[in-house]
Parts: C-alpha cells; sequence; structure tokens
C-alpha cells in the first residue's frame, strides 16, 4: 500500500505550471491542515485539431492526510500482523513525503 504522509501533501501546497511541447499543465494544490485535506486542480490545455485553437481540460483530486500510527492500527484491527516498511530513508515516518508499505496475514489455521 502506499498513503500520502500529511507532511508529504503540505509540501505539494503550491502553483506550477508545465510548458511541453503538445500541451500546457497548470497545476494548483492547496492543503487544509485542520481537515488534513489536500485538493489539487489540474487544467491542461492541448492543440486541437482545428488549427490555431486549444482544447481545455480539467479536474479535481482529493486525498487526505493519514497519520502512520492511524495506518498501522487499522491495518491491525483488518487482521494484518505483519508489516514491513518498503522504502523508507529515516526513522520517522511522519517525516517522509510518503508511506509505503507491505502487510501480510497469517492464515487462519495459524492464527495463535
Amino acid at each position: 500500500m502506499d498513503v500520502m504522509t500529511c507532511g508529504g501533501l503540505e509540501r505539494l501546497d503550491s502553483y506550477s505550471t508545465q510548458d511541453r511541447a503538445d500541451r500546457t499543465l497548470i497545476l494548483g494544490s492547496i492543503w487544509e491542515p485542520s481537515a488534513r485535506r489536500s485538493t489539487m486542480k489540474i487544467t491542461s490545455f492541448m492543440t486541437s485539431r482545428e488549427p490555431g485553437l486549444l482544447e481545455r481540460a480539467s479536474d479535481t483530486i482529493t486525498e487526505w492526510g493519514q497519520s502512520v500510527p492511524d495506518v498501522l492500527d487499522r491495518l491491525r484491527r483488518a487482521g494484518f500482523d505483519r508489516t514491513e516498511r518498503l522504502w523508507t530513508t529515516g526513522d520517522d515516518p511522519e517525516a517522509e513525503e510518503r508511506f509505503i508499505a507491505l502487510s501480510r496475514t497469517i492464515g487462519e489455521g495459524h492464527r495463535p
């Protein structure tokens, strides 16, 4: 599994433009700490089939930051008893942009 941490979503709080040969992307992310919510609005302008015109498309993506202890608790309550953090760079998972883990259960017949 892969979830964004609150710190990771907070670092995305910005506006940017990506100008490519065939399209222009405008990205805007707003981090709301009290709701632990990040809302990203993506707008693209692409060359149209009609000369001199552009086609516009947009989408909104909402993500909620998850605290690592909450994620681990939910996994445990769902029956996952072996969780391994992957691709970690430090001791504090909350300081990382993403929490990436592999969780396993022991088969029903093998539970203590």
